[in-house]
């Protein structure tokens, strides 16, 4: 780098200018500080005049967002009710499928395996004896009947007295189903 030499008279003029600079510089700043502390002042008094007009752009935005909120709040209670209903559902879910887990359970023991075709057995020999009942009625019936001349509504009649109560067990029983279909 090459070197410059500056004389001496040229560094008093760069200090006489600098210095009346700063100088002149500060007179501004404070006038400058004065203003913008008027300006503030004038600003909060008209700020704190128009916090009280409901009808200003940042009343209207203030408002905008209050409503916001309040639907915000709104829509977040109503998902925590959503959400413990849900919480709720599941619970009784998992219960369900842990009784029906539990009663498969039981219901594949032998000793159920035995209980159900014991109570099958007993609903096959009730069947049969109403069976072998309704044949006896319908022989009697039949035969009394044809010599009376009764129609058929009197078979059906006859019928009916000794026809099983709970028709379909045989199926349920048969298959395991629920306990409330049993006997």
């Amino acid at each position: 780098m090459a070197s410059v030499v500056v004389s001496a008279a040229d560094v008093a003029r760069m200090r006489r200018t600098a210095f009346a600079g700063a100088a002149v510089l500060e007179l501004k700043s404070a006038d400058e500080e004065a203003e913008g502390a008027r300006r503030a002042a004038r600003r909060a008094a008209s700020e704190a005049r128009t916090a009280r007009f409901p009808n200003t752009l940042a009343a209207l935005r203030k408002r905008k967002l209050a409503a916001r909120e309040e639907r915000l709040a709104a829509e977040e209670a109503e998902r925590v009710v959503l959400d413990g209903e849900e919480a709720a559902l599941r619970t009784a879910e998992r219960v369900k499928v842990l009784e029906a887990a539990a009663r498969a359970v039981v219901d594949n023991t032998d000793k159920m395996k035995l209980v159900r075709s014991q109570v099958l057995a007993s609903y096959v020999a009730d069947t049969r004896e109403r069976q072998i009942a309704l044949a006896a009625a319908r022989r009697a019936a039949g035969a009394a009947g044809a010599a009376r001349g009764w129609p058929s509504s009197a078979m059906r009649a006859a019928r009916a007295r000794v026809a099983p109560s709970r028709p379909g067990i045989c199926r349920s029983l048969a298959h395991g189903t629920s306990s409330s279909a049993r006997p």
